[in-house]
């Protein structure tokens, strides 16, 4: 009985550190959270006008109608007045300041999360992961004795030691601690799930997304690019992080060293995403969340050390402590926090594909190269691809010119899709470079490397319907698909060109002269994150408003936002002008760039040989069947007829830009592998949408 006594001891023992929290981190925990809301009110209020009330580019109607969800309550719906918006700020901003002191914690800390997840129904547009992240905290903050030390309710702190050897003492265990460690996990165990690319695999993913401009800083970038053996360690350092430095949390051994090691090591990777990417509150919200994950192990030993971080570990509540943890350990409290974990848990999972390289619906065609489905079936076809990547600078018939692609005019004329290796799909045949379907009643086809693994109607796992509104309205759903399956690849800056009336143009975004150079520092056009995360959003066509018409929805191209920002551009433009000096239209020019993989990336021959000789390997190939150096060059050359992405050539492991001529005399002795695609901005397109301003 002793034996089976200690030993059931000891599992309870290392449960409760495996799925508690310690008093001590939880409230530093808090007072960064809630610095972190008052940073974000600050910032935001900076445009309140602009996103969060009626007379700027987001009103409230427009995102009702795009994302009616009945379960949401969000008191910014209530009124589109600029008044009524700055009033929940403020009272927003009180919350969060008493959160952080910890002065009626329980009661601030649900006040803060509720302003916040109405925050976020007000305006999607401007939101990403971070704000996910910081939604998901608060929500397990409302089980947890936030207030419990180096707050106003705990009371005046003690500065003795002696009391509180014992971790114990701190240590709070409950379903809500639970939640909270498993939150933790689940983010970077489904980021590592869903970063199925192969950019992923070859170690290539860093160098994706340090050519991301929009989100990056340029120098230290750029210092980090020169190294691509450290790039290529970090990619697979990351991904194996992920993956499974949650399950250190759980370790049965070592507890509390191992679990500190965790914690620092993620603790670094934000603040490593901090240093290179402009990415917003998003790398210190998830440091945060690590701080409040150490173990009372951590403490312990930092109050052996001299100073300020002694004093931390040792403050301790008083006796006349008004919050008591206990509290938050009521059944009731503990069965929201378990239904809240299944909600967590089960979404996520319906964030990961079904097995099988086609979901549900579809076939594989017997190239394994494409899906099938039926075409009247409504998920099928909303699914299947209505643009193509243009070939040889030609589109198919019924296709327009976008530039780097061709997009379908009508849907119901035939549909056209790009071969692989020359092949098509069983129902469409090869007609000039294109597959065209034979007959519209035939089974459709759709690349697989371009169906949404992550889309809901085709490929995730059903949730309970129980539970599915439930988590709506608590905003604990989630997907944590940052940088998956790989890192963008098309990146860019906007231009707005305007006209105005007297029919001199002007340069409304970015400011400067009228041309189209790029920019020394991209991410440094926008005000900040938001306002990127807005602009990137505009590309989006969101469903039509049901209010207009069909004509007035086509007008804007299947995107409402973009006219209700057409207004505000205008009418901000046109404030403080009169006559001719006003605005009478402006467009919306979109500068891609295109990231090829490195030249020491494993795909990178695959991909070069692919892009400059397709439909051409014989010209090329001399008698020994191997690659003439030559007429690769020549290929190069006229890259415009073969790839319209590539303005010019280098060769491999030499950093000299070598121009056509040049590079023809010096590639006698390198093979077409030595040619490395670069990143160029791609050639003028039209612009991506244009706006008439109303006249006064």
């Amino acid at each position: 009985m002793s034996l089976s006594r200690t030993l059931l001891q000891r599992l309870r023992r290392a449960g409760a550190e495996c799925f508690g929290v310690d008093l001590r981190s939880l409230a530093i925990m808090r007072i960064l959270l809630g610095f972190m809301l008052l940073w974000d009110l600050v910032v935001r209020s900076r445009y309140l006008t602009t996103f969060y009330t009626d007379e700027g580019a987001v009103p409230r109607q427009t995102v009702v109608n795009i994302w009616h969800n009945p379960t949401a309550i969000s008191a910014y719906l209530m009124s589109g007045s600029w008044v009524w918006v700055s009033l929940l700020f403020i009272l927003a901003g009180f919350f969060s300041f008493c959160f952080m002191i910890g002065c009626r914690t329980r009661l601030m800390g649900f006040l803060s999360w509720f302003m916040l997840i109405g925050l976020h129904i007000r305006n999607p547009l401007v939101l990403n992961g971070g704000d996910t992240m910081f939604r998901c905290l608060l929500f397990w903050c409302l089980f947890l004795p936030m207030g419990a030390r180096y707050s106003i309710d705990s009371g005046v702190p003690s500065r003795s030691l002696t009391e509180w050897k014992d971790q114990v003492r701190n240590l709070f265990v409950s379903a809500g601690s639970a939640g909270l460690v498993l939150q933790a996990g689940l983010i970077y165990l489904f980021s590592a799930l869903l970063k199925t690319g192969a950019s992923w695999q070859d170690g290539t993913a860093v160098y994706l997304a340090l050519n991301v401009d929009y989100i990056t800083w340029r120098a230290p970038s750029d210092f980090l690019l020169q190294y691509p053996e450290l790039i290529a360690f970090l990619t697979q350092a990351t991904w194996h992080l992920e993956l499974y430095g949650p399950l250190l949390l759980l370790t049965p051994i070592f507890r509390g060293p191992i679990r500190t090691i965790a914690c620092f090591l993620f603790i670094g990777l934000h603040l490593g995403f901090a240093s290179f990417m402009t990415l917003g509150l998003f790398p210190f919200i998830g440091a945060a969340m690590w701080v409040g994950l150490l173990p009372g192990w951590f403490w312990d030993h930092v109050g052996r050390l001299p100073g300020v971080l002694k004093k931390l570990a040792g403050l301790r509540e008083t006796e006349s402590s008004r919050l008591s943890p206990q509290a938050h350990s009521r059944w009731w409290v503990q069965c929201l926090a378990l239904v809240g974990i299944y909600g967590m848990v089960t979404w996520n999972l319906s964030t990961l594909p079904e097995k099988g390289p086609c979901p549900d619906k579809f076939t594989m065609d017997n190239n394994n190269a494409f899906c099938m489905g039926k075409a009247i079936d409504k998920k099928v076809s909303s699914k299947l691809a209505r643009s193509v990547q243009k070939i040889n600078e030609e589109c198919p018939s019924g296709y327009e010119d976008k530039g780097q692609t061709c997009s379908q005019i009508d849907r119901d004329q035939a549909h056209a899709i790009e071969p692989v290796d020359g092949t098509c799909p069983n129902t469409y045949e090869l007609t000039g470079d294109y597959c065209i379907i034979k007959s519209e009643k035939l089974q459709h086809a759709v690349h697989i490397r371009e169906l949404s693994w992550a889309d809901k109607e085709l490929y995730n796992r059903d949730i309970d319907e129980w539970i599915r509104p439930l988590i709506k309205m608590v905003r604990l759903d989630q997907k944590w698909n940052m940088f998956a399956p790989n890192p963008l690849t098309n990146d860019g800056w906007y231009i707005l060109k305007g006209q105005l009336i007297d029919g001199s143009e002007v340069k409304l975004f970015p400011s400067g002269p009228l041309d189209e150079s790029k920019p020394e520092q991209v991410s440094d056009l926008y005000v900040d994150q938001r306002w990127r995360k807005y602009m990137r959003n505009l590309q989006t066509n969101y469903k039509s408003d049901k209010n207009r018409s069909k004509s007035e929805n086509e007008d804007f191209k299947g995107s409402i936002f973009r006219l209700h920002f057409g207004k505000y551009v205008c009418k901000s433009f046109n404030r403080d002008r009169t006559g001719d000096a006003r605005l009478e239209t402006f467009q919306i020019w979109t500068m891609n760039e295109v990231t090829h993989p490195p030249s020491w990336s494993p795909r990178s021959k695959v991909h070069a040989t692919f892009k400059l000789h397709q439909d051409k390997l014989a010209d090329i190939t001399n008698a020994e069947g191997t690659i003439d150096a030559e007429a690769c060059a020549e290929a190069c050359i006229e890259n415009t007829k073969i790839d319209a992405e590539v303005s010019r050539c280098e060769l491999k492991d030499t950093n000299e830009d070598l121009g056509p001529l040049k590079l023809l005399e010096e590639m006698h002795s390198i093979r077409c592998s030595g040619i490395q695609l670069i990143k160029v901005k791609k050639e003028s397109a039209p612009p991506m949408w244009s706006h008439r301003c109303l006249k006064p």
